[in-house]
């Protein structure tokens, strides 16, 4: 592999693909690449970049995209999704996620559930009370409505955000298998050795990739 230069232009800081969180909301069922798509992330094509033409995102664009969240926000009606089982904890946005079914076409999706009081109307609003606050979740939402719409193929992808009389949900993807960690621990990987690195090769590929298009784009975490 040719030496890692990060390329930064223009730092956003956020936490759209946070652990635990990302964990239950990214996209498709993580597994690794089929053997043929490995050649597309292997050696110098997984420094090219691919989002090489695509201008970095500024804070302007993400304020916007917030913004535009907080506008788009729906009312919450109980009667369109199946609770299935709850994911996890969301502690730092005193709230959960949980597994819904969608009632009408049977889709599952991740739904990260807050208390109005720390979700607030939105992002102005929600720096005015909160303005020491590490955890952001609109800039959570933005960024991410942002990596979705250029098509960034590492990111969970966003159904919507609603709210109830006392609570804000943000609808997602679901993943089926959880974060890296839990599927590196529950995957048929062969015992440790080069067998192992080779069935580990292609998601390791995909990870440095992923960072590596998020830099390009003028995200870090």
């Amino acid at each position: 592999l040719k030496p890692f230069r990060p390329r930064f232009r223009g730092v956003v800081s956020c936490a759209a693909l946070r652990g635990s969180s990302a964990a239950a909301q990214s996209g498709d069922r993580l597994q690794p690449m089929a053997p043929g798509m490995w050649k597309c992330f292997g050696a110098d094509a997984l420094w090219e970049g691919s989002f090489g033409n695509v201008k970095t995102v500024q804070r302007c664009d993400l304020q916007a995209s917030m913004s535009e969240a907080s506008a788009l926000v729906q009312p919450w009606d109980t009667s369109s999704t199946l609770h299935v089982r709850d994911l996890q904890d969301a502690a730092r946005n005193f709230g959960k996620v949980q597994l819904m079914r969608n009632a009408a076409g049977g889709g599952l999706m991740a739904v990260k559930r807050m208390p109005n009081r720390w979700a607030c109307t939105g992002p102005r609003q929600f720096d005015e009370r909160y303005p020491t606050a590490t955890e952001k979740p609109w800039v959570d939402v933005g960024l991410v409505r942002l990596l979705n719409s250029l098509d960034y193929p590492y990111a969970c992808r966003l159904h919507g955000i609603f709210r109830s009389g006392q609570e804000t949900f943000i609808a997602s993807a679901f993943c089926s298998e959880g974060d890296l960690f839990d599927w590196s621990l529950g995957a048929d990987l062969p015992p440790a050795g080069v067998s192992r690195e080779a069935a580990v090769r292609p998601i390791l590929a995909q990870v440095v990739a992923a960072v590596r298009d998020l830099h390009d784009l003028g995200v870090a975490h």
